[in-house]
C-alpha cells in the first residue's frame, strides 16, 4: 500500500514539475514576444525620429515657399479657387490676384464698350506658377494682340493651380462667362493625366452643377464624376488627406514595396478630356464665343533639343518615369490630341496641338521643375495662340 502511495506521490510530483516547466516555457515565450514588440517599437521610433530630424534639417536649408493653402479659398462648386485680392512674393517673382480672384490687374465685370475680351483658362501653367506677374501667358498674349489689334483688347488670366478640364469647364460656365468674353482659350491636358494617375480623380463638382452634363451625351464625364459625387467625394478626399497626414514617415519606406493602386484607364482619361473640351466648345458656339482648346506641351513632347538646364531638371525629378503620371502623359497624348480635336471641331470650336511648339527654340523654355514654363516658354505659347484670335 505504501508503495502505491509512493508511486502516486512520485507521479504527482512529476506532473507538477512538468506543469512548472510548461509554465516557465510559456512565461519565457511571453517575455520573448514582449521583448520583440518593445525592440520593434524602439526601432520604428528611432527610424521615425531620424526621418523627422532629417526632414527638419533639410527644410531648414531650403527657401520657405508661400503656403499653398493661403493662395486658395473654398468654393461650393469647384472645391477651391484663387483667393481674391491676394498678393505675395516667391523669390524674385511677384504674384497678384485681383478682387475677382483672377491673376492680374483689377478689371470690371462689365466689358468696356469697344473692347475685345479674351479669357485663357487652365491650371498652374496658365496661372504662371513659376512666373512673375509680368511674364505670364496672358500678359504676353495681351501685349502681342495690342501690337496687332490696338489697345482695346484684354486678355484675362483664368488659370487656377490644380485644375483639370472638368473644373475649367465649370469655372468658365459658372463664373467666367459673366465677364462677356469674345474668345475663351483652354490650355491644359497634363492635369487630366495627373488626376487620372491617382485616387483623387476626378474633380469633386457639386451635384446641382452636374445637370449640365447629365443629358446622356457625355457618358464618360457622368460616369467618372459619379464615382466621387459631391459631397461624398469631398468627404472621402478629406479623410484620405487626414490619414496621409497622420501616417508616420516610416510608412513611406514600407509603401515603396507595395504595388501602386490601379490607375484610371488611359482611354477613360482621354474621353474625359475630349468630352469636357467638346462641351466647352458647344457652350461657346451657342453664345457666339470663339473657343480654342489647346493641348499643352510637355518637356518630352515634340522634338525640342533640351538645354542643359532642362536636362538637369528632368534628371532631378521622378515625373518622367514611364510608370509615373508625366511619363504616362507622353504615351497618352497622341490619342488625346486626335480625340479632343474631333470633339472640339465637331462642336464649333478650334483645336490647337501645341505639343511641338518649342521644337525650334534653343533657349530654356521650362522652369526648374521641367513641368511649368518660364517667360520664354510663355512667350512662345502666346505667339502660337495670337494668330487664332
Amino acid at each position: 500500500m505504501s508503495a502505491v502511495r509512493e508511486s502516486i506521490a512520485l507521479a504527482e510530483a512529476g506532473i507538477a514539475q512538468r506543469l512548472i516547466r510548461r509554465s516557465a516555457r510559456g512565461l519565457l515565450i511571453v517575455l520573448w514576444l514582449m521583448f520583440v514588440v518593445i525592440v520593434t517599437a524602439a526601432l520604428l521610433g528611432a527610424v521615425e525620429l531620424g526621418l523627422r530630424i532629417r526632414r527638419e534639417v533639410i527644410a531648414a536649408h531650403l527657401p520657405v515657399p508661400p503656403n499653398t493653402d493661403d493662395r486658395l479659398v473654398a468654393d461650393r462648386l469647384l472645391r477651391f479657387k484663387n483667393r481674391p485680392s491676394y498678393s505675395y512674393a516667391d523669390g524674385e517673382a511677384r504674384y497678384t490676384n485681383n478682387q475677382l480672384g483672377l491673376r492680374g490687374p483689377e478689371i470690371a465685370v462689365q466689358k468696356p464698350a469697344g473692347t475685345k475680351r479674351v479669357v485663357i483658362v487652365g491650371a498652374s501653367t496658365v496661372y504662371g506658377a513659376t512666373d512673375d506677374d509680368s511674364q505670364t501667358i496672358s500678359v504676353q498674349l495681351e501685349a502681342l494682340l495690342r501690337q496687332q489689334l490696338g489697345k482695346n483688347i484684354q486678355v484675362i488670366n483664368g488659370g487656377v493651380p490644380g485644375y483639370d478640364s472638368l473644373r475649367e469647364l465649370v469655372l468658365t460656365r459658372s463664373y467666367l462667362l459673366a465677364l462677356q468674353p469674345d474668345v475663351v482659350i483652354d490650355l491644359d491636358g497634363l492635369n487630366d493625366v495627373y488626376y487620372g494617375s491617382n485616387e483623387d480623380w476626378p474633380s469633386q463638382i457639386a451635384a446641382d452643377e452636374l445637370g449640365i452634363i447629365a443629358d446622356g451625351r457625355y457618358p464618360e464625364i457622368v460616369r467618372m464624376v459619379d464615382a466621387t459625387m459631391f459631397p461624398r467625394g469631398l468627404i472621402e478626399h478629406q479623410v484620405l488627406s487626414l490619414t496621409r497626414d497622420l501616417r508616420p514617415y516610416w510608412y513611406g519606406l514600407i509603401r515603396q514595396s507595395v504595388p501602386a493602386a490601379p490607375r484610371v484607364a488611359s482611354d477613360r482619361v482621354v474621353a474625359m478630356h475630349a468630352q469636357a473640351m467638346g462641351l466647352m466648345a458647344e457652350y461657346g458656339h451657342e453664345r457666339g464665343i470663339s473657343v480654342i482648346a489647346a493641348l499643352q506641351p510637355l518637356v518630352a513632347t515634340g522634338h525640342k533639343q533640351l538645354t542643359l538646364q532642362e536636362q538637369a531638371a528632368v534628371g532631378r525629378g521622378e515625373y518622367w518615369d514611364v510608370n509615373n503620371w508625366a511619363g504616362t502623359a507622353l504615351q497618352m497624348y497622341p490619342s488625346m490630341a486626335s480625340t479632343t480635336r474631333e470633339a472640339v471641331t465637331t462642336n464649333g470650336g478650334t483645336f490647337l496641338d501645341l505639343t511641338g511648339v518649342f521644337d525650334d527654340e534653343r533657349l530654356t523654355t521650362y522652369a526648374g521643375d521641367a513641368v511649368h514654363y518660364n517667360g520664354v516658354g510663355n512667350l512662345r505659347l502666346a505667339q502660337a495662340l495670337a494668330p487664332l484670335i
